[in-house]
């Protein structure tokens, strides 16, 4: 059948002139332009909305996570924080001047080690029985050797303190030699004294993981919130074990090792050695729970990755990403790490400008 079209509208086509359906208000030349532009800035913007909105949601409701309220009663305000979960005090003078994503520029992998293990003696001063969050790898082994060191001097005692460890390989038996509980024991539990019943470990033998994975959070609230989170970060952005496309609001639970970390793992075993393809770990947003980051980055290896979490989008495609979403983090870096970043000379100066107000008494510390 021949559709006759009216003149008018035929005219205005010709012309370019024709009226959007969708926008009333523009001419179609106009119209195509404006709607692909709102669409492109709603897929590229949207989730990171959707993520301050759940954060600030979980900071005033105590919400954990999509539509998730926690069971268990919101912590007491404590001595590092002044509030029961992440962020600063509205009381702390710091609060707004240091507070967000700090950048420590340092000389070397050992001073970096050293202003960590001072950050955690500082707060364990402050509070007791303190909550960590604690991870593996070469990179925390130096602070472990300071805080066990604190320990043997008779400057700290660690016989209040809970620790959650970030991740475990899934069917290796604490007795490894690479499993994480064998790791910790070696180099941080033989030489504290964490009380054993303290010492937390996401579960990763026998069944009902998924079960098992919502205890360790449960436990992790119980205890009160994990006061300091230490972390290092995988060339491919991965905190803990969440892989790159890993949800920024994920809980604990099991996940599939990319080939990359495969490969940087690799060297940790014997040849024909069967290496763990598998393993649980807290979630992104179980991180982000935290009060207050410790992000540790040692090596020209870990340079792109460094560029990438602290100047880059945040996106799941980058994990480490997600960090700039926390009110707490600091970010301890060696030369070469923090070689690509493009704003190392506002670190510093950052830097510079904090200490001298601290050492002028302008700041409260920051414990």
């Amino acid at each position: 059948m021949l559709r006759v079209m009216d003149p008018s509208r035929l005219r205005a086509r010709a012309s370019g002139r024709e009226r959007c359906p969708c926008c009333p208000d523009g001419l179609a030349e106009d119209a195509r332009a404006r709607c692909a532009g709102l669409l492109t800035a709603a897929l590229l913007f949207g989730p990171l909305l959707l993520m301050i909105w759940l954060q600030r949601r979980r900071d005033v409701d105590g919400t954990r996570g999509p539509g998730r309220r926690s069971s268990v009663p919101a912590a007491e305000p404590n001595a590092l924080s002044g509030r029961g979960s992440g962020g600063c005090s509205a009381a702390d003078p710091v609060a707004g001047i240091t507070s967000g994503v700090k950048i420590v520029l340092t000389g070397d992998g050992a001073e970096a080690a050293r202003l960590v293990a001072d950050e955690i003696l500082a707060a364990l001063r402050a509070k007791p029985n303190l909550v960590l969050g604690l991870p593996t790898g070469s990179t925390p082994i130096g602070v472990y050797e300071h805080l066990r060191a604190a320990y043997a001097a008779g400057e700290a005692d660690f016989s209040r303190v809970h620790t959650f460890n970030l991740d475990e390989y899934l069917d290796l038996p604490a007795e490894h030699p690479q499993s994480y509980r064998f790791f910790m024991q070696e180099h941080l539990f033989s030489g504290v004294n964490v009380p054993a019943e303290n010492i937390h470990f996401p579960p990763s033998e026998g069944d009902d993981l998924v079960r098992r994975c919502a205890e360790y959070e449960e436990t992790i609230e119980r205890v009160g919130g994990i006061d300091i989170m230490l972390l290092g970060m995988g060339r491919n952005g991965h905190i803990g074990f969440n892989e790159p496309t890993s949800s920024l609001a994920s809980r604990t639970r099991v996940k599939t090792l990319t080939r990359r970390t495969l490969d940087d793992n690799a060297r940790f075993y014997a040849e024909g050695e069967e290496q763990p393809v598998l393993a649980t770990t807290m979630g992104i947003g179980t991180i982000l729970d935290a009060r207050k980051i410790l992000l540790q980055a040692i090596g020209a290896k870990k340079a792109r990755a460094v560029q990438a979490a602290v100047e880059g989008p945040v996106s799941s495609f980058f994990p480490a990403s997600a960090l700039q979403l926390h009110p707490d983090v600091t970010c301890y870096f060696d030369p070469e790490a923090a070689e690509l970043l493009r704003m190392k000379d506002y670190y510093r100066s950052t830097r510079a400008h904090e200490l001298r107000l601290k050492a002028e008494g302008r700041l409260a510390a920051r414990s």
